[in-house]
């Protein structure tokens, strides 16, 4: 026969096994390349590795921090003109991302466009497609088809520059001319 104590500390060894148990599945594990937003009861909460998430209290959604590859090809009737009249065909890829460093960024991202539109390849061609676009114009206008294919790292600096800094949390993680003839 159990005494009241054995009892009671049956009772509270059940209650704890209980609340770590239910502690476990409160907690979600974020992938690698990843981000957990949550939002709810607490604010606005950003986490890389783990995040508590209680139900009804919380909600969480995760947003892919790597880069995304938007590619401008320029051809024909599009292609550009550079400085000296002539016109070329010319192919850009842009790898963005957003700064993983930058928790400001991650907010701006994951509150002007949302995480799911945020892991969309087509809502970098909404959002960047036609400013990538005007940059690339408004560079190659400024030299000359031989100047542009003698220097193209000038050429894909004088790009980034016509672009700018402000991509709604965004960045230009890289940018290759693929192509110009």
């Amino acid at each position: 026969m159990l005494t009241d104590s054995e009892i009671f500390l049956i009772v509270i060894g059940a209650f704890i096994l209980f609340a770590i148990i239910c502690l476990l599945l409160t907690i979600k594990r974020i992938k690698p390349g990843e981000v957990g937003i949550r939002t709810g009861f607490g604010g606005v909460k950003i986490e890389k590795n783990w995040m508590l998430c209680l139900p009804e209290l919380h909600q969480m959604q995760t947003m892919d921090l790597s880069a995304k590859q938007l590619k401008i090809e320029l051809t024909g009737n599009d292609g550009v003109q550079c400085a000296d009249g002539a016109r070329a065909d010319l192919c850009a890829i842009f790898y963005i991302q957003i700064d993983s460093e930058d928790i400001e960024a991650i907010k701006e991202v994951a509150s002007n466009i949302g995480c799911e539109k945020a892991n969309d390849p087509n809502t970098f061609k909404e959002l960047f497609q036609s400013k990538f676009t005007a940059a690339i114009h408004s560079a190659t206008a400024r030299f000359t088809k031989p100047e542009i294919i003698k220097d193209r790292m000038t050429f894909r600096e004088e790009i980034i520059q016509h672009i700018g800094t402000d991509l709604n949390g965004y960045m230009i993680a890289d940018l290759s001319v693929e192509k110009l003839s």
